[in-house]
């Protein structure tokens, strides 16, 4: 059931020329006495994340002040790999705002709590996704004053560009920020 494997694989043999670059290293070590190369497709079935579940959770603050500037905390760790920044455009773009104009904190438990390992390759996806969420309860609030404002659906607000546009008006997401 949803098994993709046979489809996937002649098609990465097609776009990477397999079969082709094959017959090549055949050439090669048949000319090559002691250098030989070797190329092979492995297919591997492992999700990223960790295998327990319970361990794929993750939590986000994301505090919007009255000058629109926007504060993100989540509960991955910074450690070079751009965790922070990554977050940071996740939010800016869920709100439409540039990402001059959002910060991300340091990890810290008391606005946090209970957050899985940074690691498994999970950083960007539970952290990020929990502040796309976040991100998304707090522009979904600021829809529904415009909307009440304009007299239109939440539906019909668009963010994008540092503005809020409705059918009726458009506004800088800080003059919305602090009028809501």
């Amino acid at each position: 059931e949803d098994n993709i494997l046979q489809p996937l694989l002649e098609r990465l043999e097609q776009t990477s020329s397999y079969r082709e670059r094959r017959r090549q290293i055949a050439a090669w070590n048949a000319q090559s006495p002691v250098l030989k190369r070797g190329l092979a497709i492995t297919p591997v079935k492992f999700g990223i994340s960790f295998t327990a579940t319970l361990f794929n959770q993750a939590g986000a603050l994301v505090h919007v002040y009255t000058d629109g500037s926007v504060m993100v905390n989540h509960g991955g760790t910074e450690m070079g790999q751009g965790l922070h920044t990554k977050v940071a455009q996740i939010v800016a773009d869920e709100l439409g705002v540039p990402l001059a104009q959002v910060r991300v904190t340091a990890s810290d438990t008391s606005k946090v709590p209970n957050a899985s390992a940074t690691a498994a390759s999970s950083g960007t996806d539970l952290n990020g996704r929990a502040a796309q969420y976040a991100a998304r309860n707090v522009r979904d609030n600021l829809a529904s004053f415009v909307g009440g404002l304009d007299g239109c659906g939440a539906g019909a607000i668009r963010f994008e560009g540092g503005m809020v546009t409705s059918p009726k008006a458009v506004r800088r997401f800080e003059d919305v920020v602090a009028e809501a």
